[in-house]
């Protein structure tokens, strides 16, 4: 009977312990300008969209965001931000929102996931890998 309830908290440690391991998509990995934007929020004429810049190091888990500036933001105020990767193409700003993420060839889509509580959140911003 005791091997068989070791056993049994055995499987159960190892199941629970493989759900906790981080999801990692080093694809994400590597400098990134905005090339289109697509919400209902402001924006000032005389800036060059693609000056909103991204850098992403997937082994570190952090976010770099640098804005040309604080007035317009679109994922966060310039700034390093921790960040973790969930199922179902997810990344989730720590202190931020989430956005669901597809990478296709050089271009990373970003759509925020909408708060139904909140009218005119939607936001769908592109980036492409610079250097591209």
């Amino acid at each position: 009977m005791k091997n068989i309830l070791f056993f049994l908290s055995l499987m159960l440690f190892i199941s629970c312990s493989s759900d906790e391991e981080p999801i990692n998509d080093q694809q994400l990995n590597g400098n990134w300008f905005l090339t289109d934007i697509d919400c209902f929020c402001g924006f000032d004429s005389s800036i060059e969209i693609k000056d909103f810049k991204l850098r992403i190091d997937d082994s570190e888990k952090v976010l770099y965001l640098n804005n040309p500036t604080e007035d317009y933001f679109y994922i966060a105020e310039s700034g390093a931000y921790e960040y973790v990767l969930e199922t179902g193409s997810i990344i989730k700003v720590i202190g931020g929102d989430s956005f669901y993420y597809e990478l296709q060839g050089s271009k990373l889509y970003l759509t925020r996931i909408d708060d139904p509580a909140i009218a005119d959140d939607e936001l769908y911003l592109i980036y492409e890998r610079a250097g591209n």
